[in-house]
């Protein structure tokens, strides 16, 4: 039996509208490396395990439905029941691009023990709510040549033994997993890259819309953004951090500044009500200088966005003290 090379792990749930041009995209390209597709899903109640089971050597896990379930949960799972030497991490809703250069990729790894991780340009296809296109950007990240990034988003190829060493993914959290990873790659001094080579597309929905926003904010997910800001103090990254968010972290701190204002204006506190003032003015200006090219709407999504994690603070982490046993996941492989 060949050596596995690349596990290609899919995390999903309710993802019938995405998964077999998902699973297609993989069967129909030729990856020059011997690899294995794991199918991770979070308790569908649609036809998303009837669609992948339509397809031969597919490695099918339904995560525990008493569990908590979130991407890094997912992910987690997938990397421990991973047979390769490196993981390929993708979302239900993503496809891989025509000719992707795996063997290329696995050299510029090889040849750098620093390089932990590799990810290449992002196609995406926004979607409304009645699944019509509703944007599209043809390369998301610029990625013109090999380079160092901060950060690689949810798709990319790692090194399955160093992304042990560093902790695998923190499955307390339900937003910004991937992020967190990333600060920790770099202040543990590995390096990640993003390389023409590899291509990868998503079909993603709008989520700047009101009703995406609240559902998050429901599901506690504008709390992650706190906690992943307050780690980035410790993994010397926290500039890079709110400069990558600067357009909802500037709003946050108008929203803040003005508050402060009011509180003072109450009290008549007029000396640092002066400065609190020129302060906001100016975080107003760089707000401006932010949005000043952006859609109306889009800028409404920014603020809105800042007050619900403005909001969030005062939201519990329930999920602290989650477990996993891989016992308790349901196998329905398919050979």
């Amino acid at each position: 039996m060949e050596k596995i090379i690349i596990s290609i792990i899919i995390i999903c749930k309710n993802e019938e509208l995405n998964i077999k041009r998902c699973l297609k995209s993989i069967k129909q390209e030729r990856l020059m490396v011997t690899y294995e597709i794991l199918l991770i899903d979070s308790c569908s109640i649609d036809n998303t395990v009837n669609i992948a089971k339509q397809f031969e050597n597919i490695k099918i896990y339904i995560l525990n439905p008493k569990w908590h379930h979130n991407a890094a949960i997912g992910r987690y799972v997938g990397s421990k029941l991973a047979k390769g030497k490196y993981l390929l991490f993708m979302d239900g809703d993503m496809e891989l691009g025509k000719e992707c250069n795996f063997t290329k990729a696995i050299e510029i790894m090889e040849a750098d023990g620093n390089i932990i991780a590799l990810s290449g340009i992002l196609e995406e296809y926004i979607y409304n709510e009645k699944q019509e296109i509703i944007g599209h950007t043809e390369d998301r990240y610029r990625v013109k040549k090999l380079e160092e990034r901060l950060d690689l988003g949810g798709v990319f190829i790692i090194k399955k033994d160093l992304l042990e060493q560093v902790g695998n993914m923190d499955i307390t959290l339900d937003s910004e997993e991937d992020l967190d990873l990333n600060y920790r790659f770099k202040y543990m001094g590995y390096k990640l890259y993003r390389t023409p080579e590899l291509k990868f597309i998503h079909h993603t929905k709008d989520y700047n819309s009101f009703r995406v926003l609240n559902s998050r904010f429901k599901d506690k997910r504008h709390r992650d953004l706190w906690l992943v800001t307050i780690r980035s103090v410790k993994y010397k990254c926290l500039y890079k951090h709110v400069y990558a968010n600067r357009g909802v972290f500037m709003w946050i701190i108008t929203l803040v500044f003005t508050l402060i204002c009011a509180m003072l204006l109450l009290f008549k506190l007029v000396k640092p009500l002066i400065f609190i003032c020129v302060v906001t003015v100016d975080c107003s200006l760089c707000i401006y200088k932010i949005v000043k090219n952006k859609k109306l709407k889009l800028v409404l999504m920014d603020f809105y966005h800042a007050l619900l994690c403005l909001i969030s603070i005062f939201q519990t982490n329930s999920n602290k003290n989650i477990k996993i046993d891989l016992r308790d996941i349901q196998k329905n492989n398919q050979f």
